[in-house]
């Protein structure tokens, strides 16, 4: 009899510590993503806004940077092309602007933006900082690409103004110090280590600050409804992401502002925070105090056809998709409006 008594009294025990480990881990499951219904108001350079982007979402974060230059001075490009390289057409997306860049043609390209209609002021550019980086062992968007957008962008930003790097053996991927899948890896969630700390020398680079990284608060990591500024139409996610630096929370100090664009198959709903936590702009917002918004797309297999959840770069929610008026362009524009306290 005593014997089974103490057995129950250790089965007992150990229901204990399970139900203790399921509580403590549920708290820091809480801890570890602060939920944010409504995206937050706080206080940020608007008008210094700085944008970043692998690949659809280099493509993106150019369109931005182009279509907002009067608000956004830097940009940081991997992977990504020339304004408006699609022209709409997806045929030209994925083989023009993805693997032959001989065919691109950037005098037309040039020319075509400065009829653009629906974009800032192009001679905005001309304060901007760039940072181009396109790995040479890339197999999904041909680095001839990348030197077909520094030509362009050599068009309306002073060349001093533009830096490049197109020498590290990185396949298609946001590359990092230490983080990720090896370099010269190609798949999920394409963030790779190459010994290389893109996100501090793109931001050093545009926003001339030498901070180097800190360390992810998860508290400074909140979720908020993205449904509020979008459409059914558009395929952005029910779910984006924002990083607010705890001096930033309060709205006291006024902050940086960054907005990073996921690459395709890089969004919430296929990698989770991987990009948001790893790839090292949350690092560096620690110790820059810049808040940094990642908006998410998902993927859509009809109306609109977006079956890997890339960002909009070839026109599948509308034709107007590289101006100010896009739809994800406006949606995004409007996050960014809430975040600064406009709306």
């Amino acid at each position: 009899m005593a014997s089974v008594i103490m057995a129950i009294q250790r089965a007992l025990a150990l229901l204990c510590l399970l139900a203790t480990a399921w509580q403590q881990c549920v708290a820091g499951e809480r801890r570890e993503m602060r939920l944010a219904d409504k995206l937050g108001q706080y206080n940020i350079y608007m008008n210094r806004t700085t944008v970043s982007g692998l690949s659809a979402g280099g493509f993106f974060a150019v369109q931005y940077h182009v279509a907002f230059s009067s608000q956004v001075i830097g940009a940081g490009i991997v992977a990504g092309g020339p304004y408006y390289c699609a022209e709409g057409i997806l045929t030209s997306a994925t083989v023009n602007c993805m693997k032959v860049p001989l065919m691109i043609n950037v005098p037309w390209l040039i020319a075509r933006a400065k009829m653009m209609s629906g974009i800032d002021n192009l001679e905005h550019l001309q304060r901007s900082r760039v940072f181009l980086y396109s790995g040479s062992k890339d197999t999904v968007v041909n680095p001839g690409v990348m030197k077909k957008l520094d030509e362009w962008y050599q068009a309306f930003v002073p060349a001093a103004n533009i830096k490049t790097e197109f020498d590290i053996p990185s396949e298609h991927s946001w590359v990092t110090m230490d983080y990720g899948n090896e370099c010269s890896f190609l798949g999920s969630p394409y963030i790779n280590k190459c010994h290389y700390a893109l996100a501090e020398n793109l931001y050093h680079w545009i926003r001339q600050d030498n901070a180097t990284a800190g360390v992810v608060d998860q508290n400074s990591v909140f979720e908020f409804d993205q449904s509020e500024f979008t459409t059914a139409s558009e395929s952005m996610d029910s779910t984006g992401y924002v990083y607010v630096p705890k001096a930033c929370q309060s709205g006291e100090l006024k902050c940086k502002f960054h907005i990073s664009f996921h690459g395709c198959l890089q969004g919430r709903e296929t990698v989770g925070q991987d990009y948001v936590l790893h790839a090292g702009l949350a690092q560096l917002a620690e110790t820059t105090a810049t808040i940094v918004l990642f908006p998410q797309v998902k993927k859509s297999s009809l109306l609109p056809l977006n079956p890997n959840g890339c960002f909009d770069w070839w026109g599948y929610a509308g034709s107007n998709y590289a101006t100010r008026n896009g739809k994800q362009m406006q949606s995004v524009y409007m996050m960014a409006r809430r975040i600064a306290g406009e709306i």
